[in-house]
């Protein structure tokens, strides 16, 4: 969630062409079928359904995030932040902006392709803009990796330090893939965050138990968790027939239109909304322990106590 970076892409590297289409060669576009990976854009998903769930990653992201903010802020400081609900509220934002930027550079291109453009993966070639909708979503998915864990961390209740240390590697990572984008590396950029979201995503699978299998909101964050990490086992172990079209696509059991890209999509936007009601089930259940709690010390206090702050002025 995540994030699909790398499988948007084929293996496979090519000159880049910037030039616009010989439109005598190209067939009535009401006879152009869209189609995953075409010529000109080798390695990079043009379908609609890849860019319309990335879109609904996004609403589903921001949504769920603006939520949990609005707990967060009704526990009143910052230092929340850094807590389970904090923590989700990030991953959340992070999830769903990133997933919005990675949505808008496959939309581009599927507008170069209707329009007759072959992609520009040059900066500043022509029909290149979408390399800047790219590396926004290069440097946000990487941190909405680690901000998963980072939720899961503070799931199982570990200290600070080790949720701080995973935003530092998703940082680093960050910074790897912005050098291979700036560098005019476009077909290598992405693989890193492939490996570091289904990396993290595992992790998050096993840390959730520290605090025993009684926690409440424990089945909900372990099953998002395996979802991320199943979305990303679709993108790793795709066949290779999947990458082509028409009557190359053999072996694959993806349609054509809604591809596994598109069924790693869905699978990411159910796993934040599995994350968050196994992390809302939990803040709620310590809300109701502390307000038991705060009643059980209240009863506690002596007479003479409660009789002198019966007569406090009001």
């Amino acid at each position: 969630s995540g994030s699909s970076l790398a499988a948007h892409r084929a293996p496979q590297l090519f000159a880049s062409s910037v030039h616009r289409m010989d439109a005598a060669s190209m067939p009535p576009a009401a006879e152009v079928p869209r189609r995953l990976y075409e010529h000109g854009f080798e390695g990079w998903d043009v379908s609609q359904a890849c860019y319309v769930t990335d879109y609904l990653i996004m609403a589903v992201g921001i949504a769920c995030s603006l939520v949990a903010y609005e707990k967060v802020r009704s526990t009143s400081t910052w230092a929340t932040m850094w807590t389970l609900m904090g923590q989700f509220a990030v991953f959340s934002l992070l999830q769903g902006v990133g997933s919005g930027f990675r949505g808008v550079t496959h939309h581009l291109l599927d507008t170069y392709r209707e329009e007759g453009y072959v992609m520009g993966k040059r900066w500043g070639a022509p029909h290149s803009e979408w390399l800047f909708a790219w590396l926004m979503a290069l440097i946000i998915l990487p941190l909405a990796s680690a901000s998963c864990l980072g939720t899961s961390l503070a799931y199982g209740e570990f200290a600070a330090g080790w949720i701080k240390l995973v935003k530092a590697l998703g940082v680093v990572v960050a910074i790897f893939e912005v050098f291979l984008c700036l560098s005019n590396r476009i077909d290598e950029s992405g693989a890193i965050s492939v490996y570091w979201g289904v990396l993290v995503s595992s992790i998050a699978c096993f840390v959730v138990f520290r605090r025993g299998f009684s926690v409440a909101g424990l089945c909900l964050i372990f099953s998002g968790n395996v979802l991320r990490v199943a979305g990303y086992i679709i993108l790793m172990i795709v066949p290779p027939g999947c990458k082509h079209v028409g009557m190359h696509r053999f072996n694959c059991p993806y349609p054509e239109e809604f591809n596994h890209n598109a069924i790693y999509h869905l699978f990411i936007a159910a796993s934040v909304l599995a994350i968050y009601f196994g992390v809302d089930a939990k803040f709620t259940k310590a809300k109701e322990i502390a307000y038991w709690e705060e009643l059980r010390r209240n009863e506690e206090k002596s007479p003479k106590e409660k009789d002198r702050r019966c007569t406090l002025a009001w």
